[in-house]
């Protein structure tokens, strides 16, 4: 297992070591203990990635006291050019007979199963990984056709390998079982026995949503430390889930797409009511209950000023189109039809802003 020293087995004198410095990837090895034993994580899919700083994931390695390597990308290319091989052999120079865990999420927790060994990883804590992104072998996923485009021209997926891992990889898998992600689980789990965890109402954001609970960092101790109880932790999150505004964000996704317009609208005014750092996906996401309704210049008011947002423009720039063409189409249609339905649900949820 890991050692977890804790704020007082941490170094006070933690250093960070540059393993491998190049043109797409860079290395950190981030000291905090002197046992042998260490945390491995590559970067996750970022809008605008970048080879300089820190891993998130390091604030949280200091303040615990372990040793961790995180692999920085230049860019989101599931780490499939060349130079990973020299990464990958500066990280195995730097841990000759160290105990590793990959952990990741997204495409970080694809390099964590995908590299398992080539690394020598004992175990992964992957959570929502991408069995491949590369649609001759992963049909069901569209998410990232345009990486996986530049990838293809790139040199193409020349380490797209979870399926020739050996021996098989053990660990942890946590996902959202309702969602695209559960392919990709199909296809991993075909070779790698990794114990699931299933996070409903994630929607490929579990670290998110489990953060927001508080219990991200208590369910990695666990699994680091080799004592992860998974039917305390299930109980644990069906109370905590409350707190957490992306849990809410997209239980009203899954009512809007059972035509459940109150309860969609009702659990995302639940979101807006909880702290949360990105706005724009609650913002987003009651747009689309507003155009549902066809109640369009609220749902335009609502998403248009995400459109330039890099993190959002994905799902703002196409909603916005569609209920452009709608008001130009039918601008007094649309209003009849939405507005009073709109106006009798909103006196539901908040009857004191109905009029608003």
């Amino acid at each position: 297992m890991v050692t977890v020293a804790g704020a007082e087995g941490a170094d006070p004198n933690a250093s960070v070591a540059i393993l491998h410095r190049g043109n797409k990837y860079v290395v950190r090895f981030l000291k905090c203990n002197s046992t042998p034993t260490a945390m491995v994580c590559f970067a996750a899919w970022k809008p605008q990635p970048s080879l300089q700083g820190e891993l998130a994931v390091e604030v949280f390695c200091r303040r615990l006291g372990l040793n961790v390597i995180g692999i920085l990308a230049a860019e989101n290319d599931w780490f499939q050019h060349a130079e990973i091989e020299a990464a990958l052999a500066a990280i195995r120079a730097a841990t000759a007979g160290y105990d590793l865990i990959g952990y990741g999420g997204s495409m970080a927790a694809y390099a964590s199963i995908n590299f398992a060994d080539r690394l020598g990883l004992r175990r992964v804590i992957a959570i929502c990984p991408q069995y491949s992104i590369d649609e001759r072998r992963a049909p069901y996923e569209s998410r990232w056709r345009a990486e996986a485009a530049r990838i293809m021209a790139g040199g193409g997926f020349s380490h797209d390998r979870i399926d020739q891992v050996a021996p098989p990889v053990q660990g942890w898998i946590v996902y959202d079982p309702a969602t695209a992600d559960t392919h990709h689980v199909t296809d991993i789990q075909r070779r790698h026995p990794l114990v699931q965890v299933p996070v409903f109402f994630a929607r490929h954001n579990e670290m998110r949503m489990l953060k927001q609970c508080g219990l991200l960092e208590p369910m990695l101790t666990e699994m680091l430390a080799g004592r992860f109880d998974a039917a305390g932790f299930q109980r644990r999150l069906r109370t905590a889930r409350r707190r957490s505004a992306v849990f809410w964000i997209n239980l009203s996704a899954a009512l809007l797409e059972r035509n459940h317009l109150a309860g969609a609208l009702h659990a995302v005014r639940q979101a807006r009511a909880l702290p949360h750092p990105e706005p724009a996906e609650i913002d987003i996401q009651e747009a689309r209950i507003a155009a549902a309704l066809g109640h369009h210049a609220e749902a335009l008011a609502l998403a248009a000023p995400w459109t330039n947002d890099p993190a959002w423009s994905w799902a703002a720039v196409p909603l916005v189109s569609q209920l452009q063409a709608a008001e130009a189409a039918a601008p007094r249609r649309a209003h009849a039809s939405g507005g009073t339905r709109w106006h009798r649900i909103r006196h539901f949820i908040h009857p004191a802003k109905a009029g608003s």
